[in-house]
Formats: structure tokens, sequence, C-alpha cells
């Protein structure tokens, strides 16, 4: 145990194992990766994501058996480490999380406190090892309203921290909400370009450098004359706008999904989907790629066992994907980090 400053950081100390991992597709590098097994247990909807200016992964919140868990866990080399601060947002799942350039930290908004249901609006930063709930000073005092299960990205192109849809207390949104400079405001839509996607919880949403656009996919809502259901939309935001993008159509895509994770991989110069509730309620093991506007599926040995509300992180240290938490089949918590690197996985 180590003390350092007002928070006590608890190491995990026991012998690791080392796995090895490729560095990328376009090489054949095998790089040493040690991985520690001692470390949270298992949940549902924690975020966890990857801050470069520490090289570690932050990892808050998530759920066991319907209530929310609180902590904030750091992963780096192989290391778990928790952080036991004097301030941490409440407990939750479900929140939507991102780092932040602008900010040097992890962004949090919203989630699903307890007892479920339980609505939350607070926006929080994890920045050099601390929490800091920015809610009191925020400019205007405006925010989305409280939400869980929106999608939350950082929109390179245009400046800021993006956020669209989500469950509220009255149902589906489709709100689109922009964050920066302290301030939330909404982007205008406008134009004949413009096609917001429906109102809907548990799409992803992740920026394509390659494109240079935001990339959304599936989600769960009511398409026009239906019932509530999976979704298999792809589209594209940029500038306020939003606009379905025409070549990834449904009978090119993975299907309706929800609470799926996306990340874009810089080693495969596409983004990588894995997991998600399909259209017949079943957790999916199955991992996509998309590029040039085309879903590809990546037929993958021994993946993870299907799960949905899981996150999945880029390591550039390691040039690998990193998957943690989620629903297993059940309602069993993930409590494994899995790999997915060179077009496999591995279980730490």
């Amino acid at each position: 145990m180590i003390l350092v400053g007002t928070s006590v950081l608890v190491v995990a100390t026991q012998p690791t194992k080392t796995l090895f991992t490729t560095d990328s597709r376009a090489t054949a590098v095998l790089t040493p990766l040690a991985s520690n097994l001692t470390g949270p247990l298992g949940r549902i909807g924690p975020i966890f994501v990857y801050d470069p200016p520490t090289g570690a992964f932050v990892m808050f919140g998530g759920h066991r058996s319907q209530a929310g868990v609180g902590g904030t866990w750091e992963y780096k080399a192989g290391r778990w480490t928790n952080l036991s601060l004097t301030t941490m947002p409440p407990p939750r799942s479900l929140a939507s999380a991102v780092y932040d350039p602008t900010l040097g930290g992890v962004l949090m908004f919203g989630g699903n406190g307890g007892p479920f249901p339980s609505y939350l609006n607070d926006t929080w930063l994890f920045k050099n090892g601390s929490w800091t709930d920015l809610t009191p000073n925020l400019v205007g005092h405006r925010s989305p309203s409280a939400t869980y299960g929106a999608g939350f990205t950082y929109d390179a192109k245009d400046g800021y921290a993006l956020l669209f849809g989500g469950m509220l207390a009255s149902g589906y949104s489709n709100s689109t909400w922009a964050f920066r400079n302290n301030t939330w405001f909404q982007p205008s839509c406008v134009g004949a370009g413009c096609h917001a996607p429906i109102p809907m919880v548990g799409p992803s949403l992740t920026y394509d450098p390659s494109i240079q656009r935001v990339v959304l996919y599936g989600g769960y809502g009511y398409p026009p004359h239906a019932f509530a259901t999976q979704l298999n939309g792809t589209y594209r935001f940029l500038n306020g706008n939003w606009s379905p993008a025409i070549h990834a159509t449904p009978r090119h895509s993975p299907g309706g999904l929800y609470e799926q994770s996306t990340q874009w991989d810089p080693s495969c110069q596409c983004l990588v989907m894995f997991g998600g509730i399909n259209g017949v309620a079943h957790p999916t093991d199955h991992t996509w790629e998309y590029v040039n506007f085309t879903w590809i599926p990546v037929l993958t040995p021994s993946p993870p066992p299907g799960m949905y509300m899981e996150q999945l992180a880029y390591d550039p240290t390691s040039h690998s994907m990193i998957l943690f938490g989620g629903e297993l089949f059940n309602n069993i918590p993930n409590s494994h980090l899995w790999v997915f690197a060179g077009g496999s996985w591995t279980k730490l």
C-alpha cells in the first residue's frame, strides 16, 4: 500500500504471466504483454477509457446484481491499481465517458445510479489521478437531461466531445449535445442533408479519423411503424449534421445491435466493434471492422463469450484493443480482460 497525497494506492503484486500480442497487421513483431489477474470484480456497464497523460486505462463504476458499483481503478502495464480517492462520483453504470484532449482528462456524463433506474446528469472530469465535479460551474448551468446509455466520443474534426441518444426517464432520446470550454450546447442540425437518427439507447459512437467523421451504429429504439427493437443503421456526423452512411446498407452490416462497444484501431486503420445484444435478444461474440464505409466480419478463433455493455479501448503501448466489463448470458458480469490484436482475441 502506497500513500500519495490524499490517495491510497493498492497495487496488485501477484506474479505476472507473459502473453504475446502482434504489434500491427503490417508486421509480425511480438511484444511481451504482462498481465496481472488481481483486479476489480467483474461489472456490467463500467467506463474504461485510455488516459494518454498517464498511459493507463481508467475504470470506474458499473453494476452488479442491479446495484451500482463505485471505485476508481487504473490498469497499466498488466497491473490493476485501486485508487482510494477522497472525492469520487456517486456509483453508477452505463455512464458516458471519453478522453477529451482539450481538458487533458477523462470526461464523464450521466449514467444509471441506484437503486435502478436512477437517471443522472452530472458532469465529471478525471485528471491527474483525481475527480472533479464540473457540474456546479457549467456555463449557464446547462446540461443534457439525466441520461444513461448514450453514445459519447471526441469529435476531433469539430473540436468537441459529442453525446447522442440514451435513456431518459421519459423514454428514448435522439438529442445531440456537444461539450467544449466547460459548456454543454446543442450543435445545429440544418439543411437537406440532416437526418438525425431516431430516438435510441445503447448506440456505439466513435470518431473515425480516416473519414474525419463520427460514426454511429445500432442502438435500441422504435423504427417507423414498428415495435422497439435493435437497430442496424450506420450514421455519420460532421459540423452539426447527421447523415445516413449510404454504403453501409443493412445487408452489409452486423445486423440489429445495441450496447456493443466500438473503438478506432490505428493498427488496421478501421473501427473495431465487438459484442452487443442482437435481434433475437442474445449477447453476441462477433467482431466487425468498419473500413471504407463498409462493415466486414472478422472470423476470430476463440473470441470472448457473447456479451454486451462491455468497454473496448485502444492501447498504443501494445498496439492492441483491451476489453473489460460487460454482461454475459444469464446476467453474469464479465471479470476478464481480453486483448484483440492481429485479428485474434486473447484472454488475460
